[in-house]
């Protein structure tokens, strides 16, 4: 994944270079260090994938169960995923089992601790001195609209949930706290949310949205899911 194209100047492939060598011949060499250097960077992350793959399956099989996804949207999105084929499709079938058992659930903290724990160092790994992985590039761009967004709501967002929390009581600030950490979205914007709930509550009366603010936040999820697919 990391494999980039070398143009060999001249007709017949014998240009040299200052020190007499053959272009082509250094050019093949070094999309061989390339793909050596690629594949070792993906054992490595191959290592960590195993070590939380059931941890992985159960969380996307509860993400599909909550309607946050679908089996095969996620299976679309798969393909960009750096990970050995083998590896995906072992945990696309455990996926399917968790689904079909019926024993999905959602993770406990020290699980989601140890999920996120993985992805930051599979991140490390990647940006390790390498060029960022195309993948990886489109999912970090992804990050920033859908940020975006979210910061425009982040009042609205804040009021909405410190209301439900207050008032209607269908959800506690602890609960949504810790589905706050499965959240898609940049960690500090999560954050910054949750401290404006917090606020909300230990202040007085929350005024619920009106219909333009309900419209805004409808609109809002509408782009992020857009984006998302």
């Amino acid at each position: 994944m990391f494999l980039a194209g070398l143009s060999i100047p001249g007709r017949t492939g014998e240009d040299v270079g200052p020190s007499g060598q053959n272009i082509q011949k250094d050019a093949g060499i070094n999309q061989r260090d390339i793909r050596s250097d690629h594949n070792a960077r993906l054992e490595k992350i191959n290592k960590i994938d195993l070590e939380i793959f059931d941890i992985e399956a159960m969380y996307w099989a509860w993400r599909i169960k909550d309607k946050d996804t679908t089996y095969y949207d996620l299976l679309d999105k798969s393909k960009r995923w750096i990970i050995l084929a083998e590896t995906k499709n072992k945990l696309f079938a455990k996926i399917q089992e968790n689904l079909d058992t019926g024993t999905v659930r959602a993770l406990t903290a020290a699980e989601q601790d140890k999920l996120d724990d993985a992805k930051s160092r599979i991140r490390a790994i990647l940006s390790d001195g390498a060029p960022e992985h195309p993948g990886l590039a489109a999912q970090r761009a992804q990050m920033a609209k859908v940020d975006e967004i979210d910061k425009e709501i982040l009042d609205i967002r804040a009021r909405y949930w410190a209301f439900r929390i207050k008032n209607d009581g269908d959800v506690t600030y602890d609960t949504l706290l810790a589905y706050s950490k499965k959240w898609v979205g940049i960690k500090e914007t999560t954050t910054k949310l949750m401290e404006k709930i917090k606020g909300l509550l230990a202040g007085g009366d929350i005024t619920p949205l009106d219909e333009l603010e309900h419209n805004q936040l409808d609109d809002a999820h509408a782009r992020i899911r857009a984006i998302l697919r």
